[in-house]
């Protein structure tokens, strides 16, 4: 196994989006969790939003996931302790904007990996994606208008759609920002990093950095960020 990780501003002044990559090893194997927080257009310091949620999940990694898989297997567990972490950081964020007359809101898409099964959350428009033969995506965007209607920290509490699936050998999961996401299902940027095209970490940082200068070269001013994990 190996990952990938690309961060790049675009042609932004800030960098709304944020990621996270955490692995630890288990007595019943490693466990992981990747994820891609962007703050979303149209509020506040997008920038602050987007860490805080990257922040608040990485904390829980730690102080809460690598204990619950010690006691049990079960993702639906999982899900429900993922899902009231997402809630307190909904509300914290809601807070923390009625105090400075604000308004805080992230996209989120969280992948976690266990012993050949994984669990996916996300809230926004940040793609999730596995890359085999060819790709496919594993998240949908819920909007009205062109406008995303559930994010992290905006309006009230939506619990996080999800998805649960096994981990074949020789596949990949992507998770993408919408700056580059928008354009996996496009063969010239999906193609180059399919497993059959790409076979060490370096290689894939070589990928997707020259698919970001392909991007910003046709026009794409967005951020632009990604994970990439080769199992």
């Amino acid at each position: 196994m190996f990952y990938s990780i690309y961060y790049d501003r675009g042609g932004r002044e800030s960098n709304q989006d944020s990621v996270a990559l955490h692995k630890v090893t288990t007595k019943k194997g490693e466990l992981i969790m990747a994820l891609v927080s962007d703050g979303c257009g149209g509020m506040d310091d997008g920038e602050y939003a987007g860490g805080f949620v990257a922040e608040k999940m990485s904390e829980w990694f730690y102080e809460e996931l690598i204990y619950i898989v010690r006691r049990t297997d079960s993702f639906a567990k999982i899900e429900r302790a993922a899902d009231r972490k997402l809630f307190n950081i909904h509300e914290e964020l809601k807070r923390t904007g009625s105090v400075y007359g604000k308004r805080f809101a992230a996209t989120f898409t969280m992948f976690i990996a266990y012993r050949k099964k994984y669990l996916l959350l996300w809230l926004g428009d940040s793609p999730g994606a596995a890359l085999g033969r060819e790709i496919s995506f594993l998240t949908s965007v819920r909007e009205r208008d062109s406008f995303l209607t559930k994010c992290v920290g905006s309006g009230r509490f939506f619990y996080p759609m999800s998805k649960k699936g096994r981990i074949k050998k020789n596949t990949a999961v992507m998770l993408t920002t919408d700056g580059m996401g928008k354009y996996l299902s496009d063969k010239r940027i999906s193609g180059p990093l399919l497993p059959k095209s790409t076979d060490s970490a370096k290689s894939t940082e070589r990928t997707l950095k020259t698919i970001g200068k392909m991007l910003k070269s046709a026009g794409e001013t967005d951020n632009m960020s990604a994970v990439y994990i080769r199992f």
